[in-house]
């Protein structure tokens, strides 16, 4: 696959895969930023409804939500760099025994995020994970 992002980017890693794409751990060459890329199939012949999404993340400036910094749209897939995290809250909480006072701070913060999502870029999570 030849790809101008992926030249700037040394792949460490798969992640996961899922039913629309794979995502993997790299490092960007020109600084050592630890990134996800997530390398999916087009469907259809659209602009990806995934990277438009992100666009309007980015433009409503909602915090707790990873980033895209980057992305590539070719004639059979699209590729979008995003902002890496440690882990994620299914992870976390396998890992760690949450408080009751812990476990009411996270289900407050994702709430606040989900209502940002939906009132400053109207937008809904259609990927909550059943874990």
């Amino acid at each position: 696959m030849s790809s101008q992002i992926l030249s700037k980017y040394v792949i460490k890693r798969k992640i996961e895969s899922g039913a629309d794409g794979t995502v993997y751990k790299a490092r960007r060459t020109d600084n050592g930023e630890t990134v996800a890329v997530k390398i999916a199939k087009r469907k259809g012949d659209g602009f990806p409804i995934e990277i438009f999404n992100n666009l309007l993340l980015r433009r409503s400036g909602i915090d707790g939500i990873a980033k895209m910094i980057d992305y590539e749209v070719n004639s059979s897939e699209y590729m979008i760099v995003m902002e890496c995290m440690p882990c994620d809250l299914y992870t976390y909480s396998m890992i760690k025994t949450l408080s009751e006072d812990e476990s009411r701070n996270i289900v407050k913060q994702l709430v606040y995020i989900l209502l940002n999502m939906q009132y400053k870029a109207g937008l809904s999570h259609m990927d909550i994970k059943i874990e």
